[in-house]
């Protein structure tokens, strides 16, 4: 196992949620969650009334890019691809939902290769994940294939950031 691996991505990660709030001012303030914890931060927002909201975050790299179709496009060793969802592990988005009990709502944000940030709450998906998937994985960290469970997020479900931070579409929302 390369723990420098995990390390790197998980600080990487946390640069670019940093560097993404600094230009969206999102979260008043933002905590790396322990090692080995199930997601990679915690965060809060006081709202205009002064209403307190707590935040559990999943984050993660893609070596993806947005299309302007709002579909996302990447490659793999069997050539390129088009999708209109993002996956995420399923026993994490249980895991984060289960913390909906302690008054946490999970984020799941994904940031693309060409800056673009892919942001799903979780607790407000409007379209239930069809997309599923047990897939072989080449684990970089663990150095070796893994079996994986997946579950296919409708990007229509996310609100989406340009690279400035600019809000350019609402959860919800078609892109347009």
């Amino acid at each position: 196992m390369d723990n420098n691996y995990f390390k790197e991505n998980e600080l990487n990660d946390w640069e670019l949620l940093q560097a993404f709030n600094e230009k969206t001012h999102l979260f008043d303030e933002l905590t790396p969650t322990k090692v080995k914890h199930h997601t990679d931060g915690t965060g809060y927002t006081v709202t205009r009334l002064g209403d307190t909201r707590y935040w559990n975050i999943e984050l993660k790299y893609r070596n993806l890019n947005l299309m302007e179709d709002g579909r996302i496009s990447g490659a793999t060793d069997k050539g390129s691809f088009f999708d209109e969802t993002i996956f995420i592990e399923s026993h994490k988005a249980a895991d984060m939902l289960f913390d909906t009990i302690n008054g946490l709502t999970p984020l799941y944000i994904n940031f693309l290769a060409d800056g673009t940030t892919i942001i799903f709450n979780l607790s407000n998906l409007k379209k239930r994940p069809k997309k599923t998937g047990t897939m072989n994985i080449k684990s970089n960290g663990y150095g070796k294939f893994e079996i994986a469970k997946r579950q296919g997020l409708y990007i229509t479900d996310a609100a989406i950031y340009n690279k400035n931070g600019k809000l350019i579409k609402r959860a919800g929302e078609d892109f347009i």
